[in-house]
């Protein structure tokens, strides 16, 4: 079988890539762009469809890099048509690929510019976190836990991992171990107020699972 050919990459380059270093990103991989405020990774991410029609959709993501160490897009969203529907749009020629390039970064700059300005810091990202609902639920009170500490409250940071705790050994699996010695690791340094050193030890640890440079 042919090898098709990749005519989003380089149409991604020549549309979004001076106006995404006009807004603080960098390049992340092949087609990806990110941006570090305040502790948050902001992110968006070119996802090519596997169908193998070479339609593609961006997700939009904003996430504490200290409190995530695996690659997630949570929370965030898809760019989307006026009638909340995902936006895919073709890349099979170069003329679709230029066409769509434009049409995304337009999106991009009405719709994520907002959400990402709603998760600059740990204050904000906390905020934001509260008043979501995720099908993760002990994921999600951990990241607040994780935001609370890093803005330095210290109360709110403990409850919510607490909370999180909980919601771990309610649901039981293995992995829910390794994720309440991490919620259990972090009320210790909050303790002993040592919170800041452990994210900033976090967020080395995780710079590169996050394509930082």
């Amino acid at each position: 079988m042919a090898k098709v050919r990749d005519l989003l990459t380089p149409a991604i380059d020549r549309v979004w890539r001076s106006a995404m270093h006009d807004h603080g990103f960098q390049r992340a991989g092949r087609r990806d762009f990110v941006r570090v405020c305040g502790g948050i990774l902001h992110e968006f991410n070119f996802q090519i469809s596997a169908s193998g029609s070479r339609d593609f959709c961006v997700n939009v993501a904003a996430f504490s890099i200290a409190g995530n160490d695996m690659p997630v897009l949570q929370p965030g969203f898809r760019l989307a048509a006026p009638n909340g529907a995902d936006v895919w749009l073709p890349s099979a020629s170069a003329d679709d690929a230029e066409k769509s390039a434009i049409t995304m970064l337009q999106l991009a700059i009405v719709q994520a510019l907002h959400f990402f300005a709603e998760n600059s810091s740990y204050q904000q990202h906390a905020r934001y976190l509260r008043a979501q609902r995720w099908g993760s639920e002990h994921h999600r009170w951990f990241q607040i836990g994780v935001a609370e500490a890093g803005s330095s409250d210290k109360v709110r940071a403990t409850e919510a991992l607490k909370t999180a705790i909980s919601y771990y050994i309610a649901d039981g699996r293995d992995w829910c171990a390794v994720c309440i010695d991490r919620a259990e690791a972090l009320i210790s340094a909050i303790d002993s107020d040592r919170h800041n050193e452990l994210l900033e030890q976090w967020y080395d640890q995780n710079r590169r699972i996050h394509r930082l440079h």
